[in-house]
């Protein structure tokens, strides 16, 4: 492979200008495939610098503020099912999901080997597939 020397070819002028068309090119597609998350998180950054310029310890009060928000949460928050009233299910109940689907198997396995090993009940009737009943 053959190296370019681009000095020779090329003013220092040419670069800076061949430099920022492509930066502008590149700033352009990536705005107009993304402009409403840039502008979003350009929104929280205004607001964030100006509450830190009001209040001298924004982010500690907010960091605690989090914290104890958290710190309320209930399970049923946390994992709650979509239900009648068009509510969508919350984050925590989907990826609660995927995971035990995921797991399927390692769940069966680990139920199977508890029922197993439990000591039968004189008034459990149990079947040979081990169902209590």
């Amino acid at each position: 492979m053959t190296d370019i020397d681009i000095d020779k070819y090329l003013s220092e002028e040419d670069k800076k200008r061949i430099a920022e068309e492509v930066w502008r090119e590149r700033l352009h597609t990536k705005f107009s495939q993304d402009h409403e998350r840039i502008i979003s998180n350009a929104a929280y950054d205004i607001v964030r610098e100006m509450c830190e310029s009001i209040v001298p310890n924004f982010n500690e009060l907010l960091t605690e503020k989090v914290k104890g928000a958290i710190s309320k949460l209930s399970t049923c928050e946390v994992f709650r099912a979509p239900d009648a009233w068009d509510r969508k299910a919350t984050v925590g109940w989907t990826m609660m999901n995927e995971i035990v689907l995921a797991k399927r198997q390692r769940l069966e396995n680990r139920v199977e080997k508890i029922i197993d090993e439990l000591e039968p009940q004189v008034e459990w009737e149990l079947d040979v597939d081990h169902e209590i009943r």
